[in-house]
């Protein structure tokens, strides 16, 4: 009987090997694909929100060094914050920056511009009013400010803030998100923001954090945090303090 060569034969030696043809057939691309698109939707949503705690954690920083320049800024100025305009409360919150200008501690409006910010151009931090603003209209125990009605303008002084590591001063006034920005006061969709107290410190927190024992209660335009608080710059925009009025019980 004639011996048949076995698979370790050198019989096939030589042979040409069976033909494939290359590359990948349709239904394999059209697998690839579909565990493409399953990781891409896995994985986006979390890319996009370790770039927005890294965009906020570099806005903290950055309004904490202007909070920093306006405490300067009153060392230079007999002890009061920048008022840019007597007549309104509204400019002289979003300009702020311009009497630090005038002094030295800024060269232009690009010195007080978050990096990166999609607003590109527009100075991002916004000065609570209760910094600019007759410190009366912040008393609980008045009649409450008309709303609607501007707000007056008053000349504050650093002394009169109470205590500076709980009052915040600057605050995002847009806060960038991987698909838009959105306000960050006073909405109930609330985003994360970094916010500024008077010592220099700050935090990233949503609005709806600083709410003295996490109670609300607004009266006309009076009472949002940082903006209007209650007790003015003698008031706590920080949760753990005591709300300006009795909370009732249930």
């Amino acid at each position: 009987m004639k011996n048949i060569p076995g698979p370790s034969s050198n019989y096939f030696a030589g042979q040409p090997a069976p033909f494939r043809a290359g590359g990948f057939t349709l239904i394999e691309l059209l697998a690839v694909i579909g565990v493409l698109s399953i990781l891409l939707a896995l994985f986006l949503p979390a890319l996009g929100g370790a770039k927005d705690a890294a965009t906020r954690t570099a806005h903290a920083q950055q309004i904490r060094q202007y909070a920093a320049l306006i405490a300067m800024y009153t060392t230079l100025s007999d002890g009061y914050y920048p008022l840019i305009d007597p007549t309104s409360v509204g400019a002289s919150t979003g300009a702020w920056y311009k009497p630090l200008i005038k002094v030295g501690l800024g060269e232009s409006r690009r010195d007080f511009i978050f990096s990166g910010h999609p607003l590109d151009g527009t100075p991002a931090a916004g000065m609570g009013a209760t910094f600019v603003t007759e410190q009366s209209v912040f008393d609980p125990a008045r009649a409450p400010w008309p709303e609607g009605t501007l707000l007056p303008v008053g000349r504050v002084r650093a002394s009169q803030v109470r205590q500076p590591s709980d009052k915040g001063i600057l605050f995002s006034n847009n806060v960038p998100t991987s698909e838009y920005y959105k306000v960050w006061c006073c909405l109930p969709d609330a985003p994360l923001g970094p916010v500024a107290y008077v010592d220099g410190s700050a935090v990233i927190a949503r609005w709806t954090d600083l709410l003295p024992g996490g109670w609300f209660r607004a009266r006309g335009d009076i009472g949002f945090p940082v903006w209007t608080t209650w007790n003015g710059v003698r008031g706590t925009d920080r949760a753990t303090g005591s709300p300006p009025f009795p909370i009732p019980k249930d």
